[in-house]
């Protein structure tokens, strides 16, 4: 009998076409899951005016999404672990890619608000589900940068989305910035005919030529023979349970990550979210305010790829924290009186703290869980901090409707961003031996 261990053999493979298939697909499921993250806010100013909402109808029902993906979280997460990753990606494409676009064909409030929140589910599995498939599909040695482009795409895909509201909702109409969702279903069929299952679930299933093709598409120079038998690391062997998270020293982190989400996607999702409407408060026509939006997730972009850059010098930690205290700065600086170029470049370098945090959040978390839990610990903290990402449109809403101004509107996210900072600095080391290749092990430091 000769044991193989498979995480192993990929974690010392050479980056080849087998990994740069793995990491497309995750990439264009991540940019697509941005897209949709993004659509309703760049919309946001065009629905209110054709269904005459007011600022508290609109908070909910940009909440609906977001509760939607409160409940996805936690059931992508634990199914990813039990099914499938591929499986859940693919599932959590197909559900946004079609109720998404379907709201393009709805004028009812209620019926849009449950499409919106049908599509949340989807949405939710989606980074969590990719960041963990391309962790165990990845060589150890550029892991971390795959995994930084990956979460980075989000703001790729928030980008997107804007740009086609600068394109499209003047000459077309804000309808069409959905149907452009469908797209996605394309990367479904693509998914299912090309991408890997989780190496723990061929193990379950016992589809040893399964696992024996991805180890010859990994490392060209592998030979199998019948005697082999194929095994993971045995930290990978957890049982992935909500109770796992709290078990075995990671109690403390996983409280600590899951207020660091919480607040992330509640400064995250409250700007993205409102942004373009409270431009339009501040004077600015809907199309500037969509490029001042557009500018806020450029920001964001070279935010993550500068952040995950430094962190592999001098570790997630450090960079969170002072990401986190720049957000809380700049975000006060927004509705300053200054020149309009002064203006463009306060709203990139606020840009740089805002989506970029919850990028490198997923890296860091990564860190604290052996492969077996770790869609299950990411699904879990994405649900939690999804609390964040609905309460914050409903509350800005609600005190924009009470007469809040537009200064104290911006105000009003500092006190998360020094909440997330605490709660870094407050992190515990976690044990060494998550160091492996399906626990998305993906930088050196911390």
């Amino acid at each position: 009998m000769n044991k193989v261990n498979v995480n192993a053999i990929i974690d010392n493979s050479k980056f080849n076409k087998f990994f740069a298939m793995v990491f497309s697909i995750c990439l264009l499921a991540v940019i697509f899951d941005g897209y949709d993250m993004n659509v309703y806010g760049t919309t946001l100013p065009s629905i209110m005016k054709e269904l005459a909402l007011n600022p508290t109808q609109t908070g909910f029902l940009a909440s609906t999404a977001l509760a939607g993906m409160i409940f996805g979280a936690i059931l992508f997460g634990m199914l990813a672990d039990r099914i499938g990753r591929k499986k859940v990606l693919m599932i959590g494409m197909a559900i946004y890619a079609v109720f998404t676009g379907l709201c393009g064909f709805v004028s009812d409030v209620n019926a849009f608000a449950v499409l919106r929140f049908i599509a949340g589910m989807g949405m939710a599995s989606i980074s969590p589900v990719a960041t963990s498939l391309l962790s165990e599909f990845s060589p150890k040695a550029i892991r971390g940068i795959l995994v930084t482009l990956l979460i980075t795409s989000i703001q790729v895909g928030q980008l997107i989305a804007t740009l086609s509201g600068v394109a499209l909702i003047e000459s077309v109409g804000w309808r069409a910035i959905y149907w452009i969702a469908f797209v996605p279903l394309l990367l479904v069929a693509i998914a299912y005919a090309l991408l890997p299952e989780s190496i723990n679930i061929y193990l379950q299933q016992e589809k040893t030529d399964k696992i024996c093709s991805i180890l010859k598409k990994s490392n060209p120079e592998f030979n199998s023979s019948e005697d082999d038998v194929y095994e993971v690391s045995a930290v990978n062997k957890t049982k992935a349970t909500l109770a796992s998270l709290f078990q075995e020293g990671r109690a403390w982190n996983t409280v600590m990550i899951w207020i660091m989400f919480f607040c992330n996607l509640y400064i995250a999702f409250g700007v993205l979210t409102w942004l373009p409407k409270l431009m339009t408060m501040m004077g600015y026509t809907l199309k500037s305010s969509l490029i001042f939006s557009a500018i806020i997730s450029l920001g964001g972009i070279v935010g993550s790829l500068a952040g995950g850059m430094i962190a592999q010098k001098i570790g997630f930690r450090k960079v969170l924290i002072a990401y986190y205290l720049a957000c809380a700065v700049m975000i006060n600086l927004v509705t300053l009186k200054m020149s309009f170029g002064l203006f463009i470049v306060v709203l990139a370098v606020t840009g740089l703290f805002i989506g970029s945090q919850q990028n490198m959040l997923y890296a860091y978390a990564s860190d604290n869980y052996p492969g077996s839990i770790l869609g299950t610990a990411l699904g879990w903290g994405s649900s939690f901090g999804r609390l964040g990402s609905v309460i914050a449109p409903m509350l800005i809403g609600v005190l924009m409707t009470a007469g809040l101004s537009v200064t104290s509107l911006f105000t009003t996210f500092t006190v998360p961003a020094l909440a997330a900072a605490i709660a870094v600095f407050l992190m515990k080391k976690p044990p060494a031996a998550y160091d492996d290749p399906i626990a998305g092990k993906v930088h050196p430091k911390l």
